[in-house]
């Protein structure tokens, strides 16, 4: 019996050490290595092999158990997150379908309720027609009440004014490609809490009704929630600090919008779909000396609007204006918002790329300080504000009218001057020369104050980076002493300023009357205007007969008087240096009666006008000792 049962639990033992090797031995790991892992799970899910061998060594387990465990987390992580899935789809379904047996169950119930009869229908229409004469009557008669209290027609003011009244203190924008903004001050009262304005709203719902002719009403009531949301929207931006605006890291003192924070506070359903679009986005606050109805005027005037920012707008149109409202006051602490959506189509110049897609070429900072400038250049044209005289020449320029008139035919030159750096009616595409690329075009001579002919005009322009700050820059043109020396129409010799207007504080902004010792004899006098502020600075000037000059003076219109500018235009490259563009013209007279000049003349004009460009941009890199830069 013992050696029969020895014998069979040794058979036993066997069994059970074959059945052991035969069976595959599993591995638990322990609660520590688990918590590791799921750890780094969360912050990786897909270690490569350095990370794998380091997490095997810190566990003391094998790589590949490593790279099991991750595939087998991996799995079970993506059919929870499925099951997850699909249990909320199926409560949904369950819900749609109990909303689809109640929807059913109600049109069951529905009855059609009895109509009255075409008699009763008749009589209703009749009531209702009896009800709108006496509405119109009523209407009638207040009007002639209204029209005889605000000294205008009301029937008028109900056909325009009703849209202004709902829509007065909404946010109008203007600018070129990218719409700039600024707050409309409105008639109704508002409060002030904590220093802000605090605007009222109003839902979207509330406009839908307004009359506004020429628009159809689905297409009114679109406008309108449009128009409703983006003032709200506006307000919003103005009124909001952190998280909302936050410091550009690329450009100290910028602000910039926190697109996360602004697409969880504003859904917009239309964005524009390209690979070349972009968000530009800033804002900027300063006091400007006007008061809100002259700043609302700006706005809503395209004249006045492209008069106070020439250097940025050169095209503007207006479709409906609003009431300008009531508030006074001489200085105003203006906030101006830019948030657009730029589609980069065309070529943008090497040079102003960084500066165009900072968003410091059209942003926020950009118009308020134009505004500021513009607002106190505005003032000295008015008489306003003056500063000390320094050889203001009373002698010469001793009545009000004539420097007015001088700082018309002044502005005129420089609008005409940026309206030909934008060059919109180009005929001759970018060419290289010895220094870079020069932009050639031609133009009709068909605008105010030049003759009504066939002459051309041939525009030249270029841009190239100086390494001197833009200040600097500004005072080597400013200065008497050095014109001659870069200057073509002085021919070598000096030049004398021989009147003075000042238009700002800065010793700089000023319109300048200068002659020359060449044209003493010809009797042609140089206008120019000198403009400085925080974003850019100019130098523009043109030849003017001395006749008009005086004309203009004596309180003739400046409009008719005939000048071609010139100029340059500085600004920050971002780094220390500046950013320089200049740009040439020359009337060229077609005495064939043809509108077109000749293949060879034309070529003749080009070649000229870029003789000149490069000859200038020469001797200016000579006196900077810029030499072996290029304009590219």
């Amino acid at each position: 019996m013992d050696s029969g049962y020895r014998e069979s639990g040794s058979e036993n033992e066997q069994e059970t050490s074959s059945s052991k090797k035969g069976k595959k031995q599993y591995h638990r790991h322990s609660s520590k290595q688990i918590q590791q892992l799921e750890s780094y799970f969360r912050e990786c899910q897909h270690p490569d092999d350095n990370q794998r061998r380091q997490l095997s060594m810190e566990l003391g387990l094998e790589p590949k158990q490593i790279k099991f465990w991750f595939q087998n987390k991996r799995t079970q992580t993506k059919a929870q997150s499925e099951k997850a899935d699909n249990n909320g789809l199926r409560t949904e379904n369950e819900r749609i379908h109990c909303e689809n047996l109640a929807m059913r169950e109600a049109l069951k119930s529905i009855v059609c309720p009895k109509c009255d009869g075409e008699e009763e229908r008749k009589h209703g229409l009749q009531l209702l027609m009896m009800e709108n004469v006496q509405l119109k009557e009523e209407h009638e008669r207040l009007s002639t009440i209204l029209s005889s209290v605000m000294g205008r027609s009301a029937i008028e003011s109900t056909s325009s004014g009703s849209l202004h009244e709902e829509s007065n203190y909404l946010a109008t924008t203007g600018g070129c490609g990218g719409g700039s903004s600024a707050p409309i001050a409105e008639k109704r009262q508002h409060e002030t809490v904590h220093g802000r304005n605090t605007y009222p709203k109003k839902s979207p719902k509330s406009f839908l009704f307004t009359p506004c002719g020429g628009v159809q009403e689905m297409e009114k009531g679109i406008m309108i929630e449009t128009v409703a949301a983006a003032m709200e929207e506006v307000v919003e931006l103005l009124q909001a600090d952190e998280p909302l605006w936050t410091r550009s890291p690329d450009d100290e003192g910028r602000l910039v919008l926190h697109l996360e924070s602004y697409d969880k506070l504003f859904a917009k359903r239309n964005y524009l779909r390209s690979r070349t679009a972009r968000t530009e986005s800033s804002k900027d606050s300063g006091i400007v000396s006007a008061t809100p109805v002259e700043l609302i005027q700006m706005c809503l005037d395209p004249m006045k609007w492209m008069d106070f920012f020439p250097t940025i707008v050169h095209k503007a149109k207006i479709i409906e204006v609003v009431d300008s409202g009531i508030l006074g006051g001489s200085l105003q602490l203006v906030t101006w918002v830019e948030h657009v959506q730029v589609d980069d189509k065309l070529q943008t110049h090497c040079l102003y790329k960084d500066l165009i897609r900072d968003g410091l070429a059209y942003g926020a900072k950009r118009w308020m300080a134009t505004l500021q400038r513009m607002s106190e250049r505005y003032g000295f044209f008015l008489g306003l504000r003056s500063v000390p005289p320094r050889h203001e020449l009373e002698e010469v320029i001793n009545a009000p009218l004539g420097r007015r008139n001088m700082m018309q035919l002044s502005h005129r030159m420089v609008r005409t001057f940026y309206e030909t750096l934008s060059m919109p009616e180009r005929k001759d595409s970018t060419h290289e020369n010895g220094g870079g690329k020069v932009r050639v075009s031609l133009r009709r001579s068909n605008q105010p104050g030049q003759p009504d002919d066939n002459s051309l005009v041939v525009c030249a322009a270029t841009s190239l980076r100086i390494p001197i700050p833009p200040e600097h820059l500004f005072d080597f043109f400013k200065d008497d002493r050095f014109r001659a020396q870069w200057d073509v129409l002085s021919h070598g010799y000096p030049v004398t300023e021989i009147a003075r207007i000042s238009t700002g504080t800065h010793p700089g902004n000023c319109v300048s009357i200068i002659q020359s010792f060449v044209h003493k004899e010809s009797n042609m006098l140089m206008v120019q205007e000198s403009n400085i502020s925080s974003m850019e600075s100019h130098i523009v000037y043109g030849l003017v007969e001395l006749p008009a000059i005086t004309s203009a003076i004596n309180g003739e219109d400046p409009v008719k008087i005939p000048i071609y500018p010139s100029g340059f235009v500085m600004s920050g490259d971002g780094q220390c240096g500046s950013l320089l563009t200049t740009a040439f013209q020359i009337l060229m007279r077609n005495n064939n009666n043809n509108s077109s000049l000749p293949k060879h003349v034309k070529k003749e004009c080009i070649a000229t006008v870029d003789a000149l460009i490069s000859s200038t941009i020469q001797k200016i890199k000579a006196v900077l000792d810029c030499s072996e830069l290029t304009n590219k």
